[in-house]
């Protein structure tokens, strides 16, 4: 009796153990289960992060550098024209730039809507040839992809001014706006260049006293323009050049563009423009040239 109690305590115990092993044996399986089930979990809830961009107030602690970064965009949008002949309260005319001292036989080339990463360099290339600067009025989402040209354009000598952010009709826009807009833009091209710049042109020519006092207040001073051949609406080359000689003479602003849409035409037409006021006796000077020798006039 007392060997068949020992047996059967053996056969327990034998088998005792082997499920103790078999348990052991599972508990990292099943633990690896767990996690797995737990990550998926996880993944599953987690939201991909937004990809909107949210304007950054002028008023924010990050850096100037920091306030101009946004994300580029891989084609220049096309751009309806300016208007010089806008309704302009008088009282703003009469204290805007439009031309320098009609006693002086100078004039001064001006480019809106740029950087363009094709028109651009086609301009500068053509300016070198015949030594001139011009004055070219900046986009500031176009300045961040196409920096390098801008920079580029700067180094030749030539002045980069400011066109506002994105081309919207400054009089629409709070004062909170206009000021995100300048600063935005003038922060892209201190970036870009090293020099903060010091003119302003508003897109379309829309301008009011609103616009001029805060452009004004931010160290930017207004400029607009006294001829316009209207090349943004491609009115062919022969008519860019005749329009551009026939109404240009001492201290004329010549608007022009580089950027915005189709500028092929601008491009053709710019070395005739050139030629033929340089035999006139005109002497081509950057905008910041015309304002002060129009002071001392």
């Amino acid at each position: 009796m007392r060997k068949a109690c020992v047996v059967l305590l053996s056969l327990l115990l034998l088998c005792w153990g082997v499920f103790l092993t078999a348990f052991a044996n599972r508990l990292p399986a099943q633990a690896t289960q767990t996690t797995v089930v737990r990550v998926k979990s996880v993944a599953v809830k987690i939201k991909p992060a937004s990809t909107k961009v949210v304007p950054t107030p002028t008023h924010a602690t990050s850096s100037p550098v920091a306030r101009a970064l946004a994300t580029p965009i891989p084609t220049p949008p096309a751009l309806s024209g300016d208007n010089v002949n806008a309704t302009i309260p008088a009282g703003v005319r009469e204290n805007i730039f439009f031309n320098g001292n009609t006693s002086l036989h100078e004039i001064a080339l001006t480019f809106d809507d740029g950087p363009h990463p094709i028109y651009t360099l086609q301009v500068l290339h053509i300016l070198q040839e015949y030594g001139v600067k011009a004055t070219f009025f900046c986009i500031g989402r176009q300045v961040l992809p196409y920096a390098s040209i801008v920079a580029q354009v700067s180094r030749a000598g030539n002045v980069i001014a400011d066109h506002t952010w994105d081309h919207f009709d400054m009089t629409r826009l709070s004062i909170a706006g206009m000021q995100w807009e300048l600063n935005r833009t003038a922060n892209a091209i201190t970036l870009a260049t090293g020099v903060r710049p010091v003119l302003f042109r508003p897109p379309y020519g829309y301008i009011n006293t609103t616009v001029k006092d805060v452009s004004t207040r931010l160290g930017l001073t207004p400029i607009m323009w006294n001829v316009d051949p209207s090349d943004w609406r491609l009115p062919g080359t022969d008519a860019i050049v005749q329009r551009v000689l026939a109404n240009t003479g001492n201290g004329s602003v010549i608007l022009m563009h580089d950027g915005g849409g189709n500028r092929s035409q601008t491009v053709q037409a710019l070395p005739q423009i050139i030629a033929g006021l340089q035999q006139r006796g005109f002497r081509f000077v950057t905008v910041p040239q015309l304002l002060a020798d129009s002071a001392r006039g």
